[in-house]
C-alpha cells in the first residue's frame, strides 16, 4: 500500500470523529483508533484491500462497529 493511499484512508477514518494512532499493514490492516470524546482506544482489523472505487466504506463501517459494541456511537 502506497503512502498516498494510507493518507487517504486515514483521512476517511478521521471523518468519523476519531483519531488514528497507529497503522500496521501486513496481510491485514490493523488500526489503533482513539475516540477523543471518551478517551477509549480500540484495535480494528480489516482486509488488506479495503478500498472499493476510491472510498473506504469497509474500514469506516468496521470502526463504527467496534465502537458501537462498546456503546459509543460515532458521527458521520
Amino acid at each position: 500500500m502506497k503512502q498516498k493511499d494510507i493518507k487517504k484512508m486515514t483521512e476517511a477514518i478521521e471523518t468519523l470523529g476519531v483519531k488514528v494512532i497507529e497503522i500496521e499493514i501486513r496481510n491485514h490492516i490493523k488500526l489503533k483508533v482513539l475516540n477523543p470524546v471518551t478517551g477509549t482506544t480500540k484495535l480494528v482489523t480489516v482486509s488488506g484491500t479495503p478500498k472499493a472505487k476510491g472510498v473506504y466504506h469497509l474500514i469506516k463501517s468496521s470502526v463504527r462497529k467496534v465502537f458501537r459494541k462498546e456503546g459509543e456511537l460515532l458521527d458521520d
